[in-house]
């Protein structure tokens, strides 16, 4: 993580990585079974980008297996962006329907 911040300034001045940057470690963490790293790297990507409800989701599906209360709690983050902060588009309606889904399933 201090690696990803030292590459994210130019002189005294420090800015945020990409979007897709962040997904793109965290998901090769993801991918290569280093979930604790990817969580790592999500946790940083809210931190940067706090309304953007796709980390919260991957978050979600990354912290189910250890830890039910704050998968839930990235769960209903996500929801809840979906419904103030993005604007309408096509597939919205379908992915509110899966995070339903996925509450019902889990008793939530």
């Amino acid at each position: 993580m201090e690696h990803l911040q030292q590459a994210s300034t130019i002189g005294p001045y420090a800015y945020p990585p990409e979007i897709a940057d962040i997904n793109g470690i965290a998901s090769r963490y993801w991918n290569n079974q280093l979930e604790a790293y990817a969580v790592e790297v999500y946790k940083l990507g809210v931190s940067y980008y706090p309304n953007y409800y796709e980390f919260y989701l991957s978050l979600y599906e990354l912290t189910f297996p250890t830890n039910k209360v704050a998968s839930k709690a990235y769960l209903e983050k996500a929801e809840s962006l979906l419904l103030r902060v993005e604007g309408h588009w096509g597939e919205k309606k379908d992915l509110l329907d899966a995070i339903q889904s996925e509450k019902s399933k889990n008793g939530w």
